[in-house]
């Protein structure tokens, strides 16, 4: 399989084997600012030309809004199953079979019904098809047990799979093997907003490291593990702010206000999504500790409103971005030990701070939705001039 080239460097198209524009479909979930970027990148090409079938109009539980993309779509009529919230498309296969396109991207959770029937329909009538997701997260066995035969299913059909970052695309390959076509198209979001905060000033001498999380409140966010960390720094020249809202506020709170000096950790409740660039301002270095994020939108935010990271290892796009020792740092999750040390670092080095500040905003120049695009285009035009083996 042709490489297909790196969202850190700049592209030249050679490849002349695709000569007219090429034709995607994409069937999404819902509508969500993690695709956006990416859908109006495609739309701008004129190698290429696309449409989107949303499963469902809006995101349950979710309030970024429903930002469908400049791509012409559809919002398909379905039926959410009340027990488990998954939305089923009983005419999916009709609106397949209506739209006029060359290849198919199917970027929906591989346990939904929909992207198991999807599947099943696109490799019965031998008709291109990829699979586009974050990797699956890790389950105990009786889970993974139950998660893995629609896995399998979807994976053994797809012609390749578009792996939603470098550590995705591993992991992908490690389930399916070597022999299956693959690429990494990460997540992209517009960042002019945090590129235009001012980078944050070190703390000074005897000045307060101001940490911040932005998250929701629920267990797999890890908020646990990091007010465990912080009772382990030192002194009290530091701060941590909490954005965000979810089940565990409540509890949280009143742990926080039992173990640390009153103001010392702050939670402040969400902040609408269109003004969550404010959070940044003020603050020195991000921390993320989650047990598992698929990617972790924040990540390159907190990057280019300037602030280093430390981020679990099962932050998916911590691999993708941070440098450790020069824009932040990656530790293991569930570890508060490790987590506590690093934070330290800048309590015990601010002046380190410039420059990884600089460095952390600098690692996110080369971030664009564009060459997510034309990597995808070039993935998909290398996979149709080639014989496919039905799996």
């Amino acid at each position: 399989m042709r490489d297909a080239p790196s969202h850190h460097s700049p592209l030249t198209t050679n490849d002349m084997s695709w000569m007219m524009p090429l034709r995607i479909g994409i069937v999404i979930d819902y509508p969500s600012p993690h695709m956006v970027a990416l859908l109006d990148s495609l739309a701008k090409r004129e190698d290429c030309s696309g449409s989107v079938l949303y499963c469902r109009d809006s995101a349950p539980g979710k309030k970024w809004g429903a930002p469908t993309g400049a791509l012409p779509h559809k919002i398909m009529k379905g039926i959410t199953l009340h027990r488990t919230g998954l939305q089923i498309t009983p005419a999916l296969p009709q609106y397949l079979r209506r739209e006029p396109v060359d290849v198919w991207v199917i970027n929906a959770c591989y346990d939904s019904p929909n992207t198991v029937l999807a599947a099943w329909w696109l490799a019965r009538n031998r008709i291109p098809w990829v699979y586009m997701n974050e990797p699956p997260r890790p389950r105990n066995r009786v889970l993974w047990a139950m998660k893995s035969w629609p896995l399998g299913f979807v994976l053994r059909r797809a012609w390749g799979i578009v792996g939603t970052g470098e550590k995705a695309t591993a992991r992908y390959q490690d389930l399916i093997g070597k022999g299956v076509p693959r690429t990494s198209v990460p997540y992209y979001i517009d960042l002019k907003d945090f590129q235009r905060l001012p980078l944050p000033p070190p703390p000074g001498n005897r000045g307060t490291l101001k940490f911040l999380a932005c998250c929701q409140l629920i267990h797999r966010k890890g908020l646990d593990v990091l007010l465990d960390a912080c009772s382990q720094l030192n002194g009290s020249d530091w701060k941590l702010t909490i954005v965000g809202d979810g089940p565990l506020r409540k509890k949280l709170e009143r742990e926080g206000n039992l173990r640390f000096a009153p103001g010392q950790v702050r939670f402040v409740g969400e902040i609408p999504y269109g003004q969550r660039g404010e959070a940044f301002s003020g603050h020195h270095v991000f921390v993320f500790s989650s047990r598992w994020d698929g990617w972790g939108m924040v990540l390159p935010e907190a990057l280019a409103a300037g602030l280093p990271v430390v981020a679990t290892d099962q932050v998916m796009a911590a691999h993708e971005f941070i440098r450790p020792g020069v824009n932040g740092f990656v530790v293991p999750a569930n570890d508060a030990g490790s987590l506590a040390e690093k934070m330290r670092h800048w309590m015990d080095h601010p002046e380190t701070l410039s420059s990884m500040a600089t460095a952390a905003r600098q690692s996110v120049e080369n971030y664009r939705p564009e060459v997510g695009a034309e990597r995808l285009v070039l993935f998909l035009q290398s996979l149709l001039s080639k014989p496919h083996r039905a799996g």
